[in-house]
């Protein structure tokens, strides 16, 4: 899945890369097979994080411990 803003995405990862101070993921969008890359900077050092990466299972675990529906 990714977050991106307050937008939840399901995806599958295609392909992680870097180059140079950045690091690209090739990611497939499961609703509408759309492919797009991504990319961010390896030297951010800000408070929030553009877009984020978890998988269904884990993020399940995570509502089960924290009793917060996500």
């Amino acid at each position: 899945m990714l977050l991106e803003g307050s937008r939840t995405t399901a995806i599958r990862l295609l392909d992680v890369w870097d180059d140079k101070e950045y690091v690209y993921l090739k990611i497939q969008d499961l609703q509408n097979g759309k492919i797009n890359d991504l990319s961010w900077s390896l030297d951010y050092e800000g408070e929030y994080w553009l877009w984020s990466l978890t998988s269904y299972n884990y993020m399940m675990e995570v509502e089960k411990m924290s009793g917060v529906p996500c």
